[in-house]
């Protein structure tokens, strides 16, 4: 009964925070869903004309095309493809994917805190904290940000771990490694850090969950290798596109800062919200309290002091020391790792509760989740749809030019973006060798114009190597898999 109880209230919430993105607008204001749709409907375009993995776009860059898929969180734009075969609107898709890893990302979390603990309760409250938190619904709402993909699949992995799923395990990774480069970059350490629990907890180290997770993650090179290899050929292998110290919130916006659609400013007139959720340093404060008596309490919270410390400048030592961390480019984007992890440590401080105070503990959760969040389910208007016929490059920094690049091309797109060991170029129908002219390829005459020749995008010697590296990874997953059965 209390199983499906908090299932049914976990469904009504659900259906409130999307309620407004599906009844209310068709498309809304937002900062990344211009860029997001674009790419999805080159993705599109590109999987329709035989191109599989995802690497070129070619309507981008104004018909210059972008090794966009190369370099970005490429699962997004394959579900989108997939969503494109039933003959979903591709605004609707949009909508459907953020829905959809949103609510994995609640349930999974829900049965992951209740394969710890067995308390319904307990887990109840993880899934109305990650349901329910300013970020979050910022991701969606304000952002329409596909971090969202990867904060759904993070649980659900922690999950498959705790519950020795090995088979779904490994499918999941990888599309956990395919979701968000930066957020998998700091949720990451975390699915170590449990892994390692279990090894001390059951005194032995369970290899083939080790073999499970380092296979994931070569199956999933074909993306992981060239992105990281084949940055030097474009402007995000020299700089990035925006800098952490610039974006740094102060403790004061941790706690009150406006809701809005702005952006992120270099000074504290942000037009977006930094807020780590009332209830949420209510919740962090009453686990310090509960430490002095429960130790461990204490210790599962270090990891969220520490993320919160991150998002302030007090933190600029580290930053400028720790270069990995400059991928991050805004320090905030921990919020949403601070997030995840109060909603995991949470049920922990609500199972020390003497038994007789929990039931009004759980009802204070809900009640000021709901109240809290009230004004950050809102999705305004957006009448002007990204355009499909004229697409620049989905940028904010043209971080994806050819790095010989001067400018885009906006005024010229009979031309084609540099790749080097990309294309296969002929004139009348004979193959001719070409190279780069001011990050742009023309052939060894001199011709920049794409009217003079026939083209063909190929996978680069690096992107075939590592395309034959994940598909090895997945047959010998499946041999380890199967001898273990026998």
């Amino acid at each position: 009964m209390k199983h499906k109880l908090s299932i049914l209230i976990l469904v009504s919430i659900l259906f409130w925070v999307f309620y407004a993105l599906f009844f209310k607008v068709d498309y809304w204001q937002n900062h990344d869903g211009d860029f997001q749709l674009q790419r999805a409907f080159a993705a599109i375009s590109s999987i329709k004309s035989g191109q599989f993995p995802l690497r070129w776009a070619s309507t981008l860059n104004y018909g210059c095309g972008l090794p966009v898929f190369n370099f970005f969180y490429p699962l997004i734009y394959y579900v989108f493809s997939l969503l494109d075969l039933f003959k979903i609107d591709i605004f609707l898709s949009f909508k459907i994917i953020l829905a959809t890893f949103y609510t994995i990302g609640t349930f999974s979390i829900f049965y992951f805190v209740y394969s710890l603990k067995k308390s319904y309760s307990g887990s109840l409250i993880a899934a109305i904290l990650f349901a329910l938190n300013p970020y979050f619904l910022q991701l969606v709402y304000v952002r329409a940000n596909p971090e969202i993909i990867t904060y759904g699949l993070f649980p659900l992995v922690l999950l498959l771990i705790n519950k020795s799923k090995y088979f779904s395990l490994f499918f999941v990774t990888i599309l956990y490694f395919l979701s968000h480069n930066t957020t998998v970059l700091i949720t990451f350490p975390l699915i170590v850090g449990f892994c390692i629990y279990l090894f001390v907890k059951n005194k032995k180290i369970n290899y083939f969950l080790v073999f499970t997770l380092l296979l994931s993650c070569l199956a999933s090179s074909f993306f992981l290798g060239p992105a990281i290899l084949e940055k030097k050929y474009v402007k995000l292998g020299t700089s990035i596109a925006a800098d952490y110290n610039q974006h740094f919130p102060t403790l004061k916006q941790l706690f009150i800062s406006p809701w809005g659609w702005g952006y992120s400013t270099s000074d504290t007139n942000d037009g977006m919200s930094f807020k780590f959720g009332y209830l949420q340093w209510c919740l962090l404060a009453l686990t310090l309290i509960l430490s002095i008596r429960h130790r461990y309490l204490l210790y599962l919270s270090l990891p969220l002091l520490v993320c919160l410390f991150m998002t302030l400048p007090p933190s600029k030592i580290i930053w400028d020391n720790l270069k990995i961390l400059h991928q991050l480019q805004y320090p905030w984007r921990l919020l949403g790792l601070s997030v995840l992890l109060i909603s995991i440590i949470s049920p922990f401080t609500y199972l020390s509760l003497p038994a007789k105070f929990r039931p009004l503990f759980l009802l204070f959760i809900i009640i000021i989740s709901l109240v809290s969040n009230r004004n950050h389910i809102q999705a305004v208007i957006n009448p002007n749809k990204p355009d499909f016929t004229r697409i620049g490059n989905t940028t904010i920094a043209d971080e994806l030019l050819p790095q010989g690049a001067i400018n885009d091309c906006y005024h010229d797109g009979k031309k084609l973006s540099y790749f080097p060991n990309s294309y296969e170029i002929s004139q009348d129908n004979k193959p001719v060798d070409y190279q780069e002219c001011s990050g742009y390829l023309c052939t060894t005459e001199g011709d920049i114009s794409t009217d003079n020749i026939q083209w063909h995008y190929t996978s680069t010697p690096i992107q075939k190597i590592f395309n034959y590296l994940s598909l090895a990874s997945v047959v010998l997953w499946l041999i380890l898999t199967f001898l273990r059965r026998q």
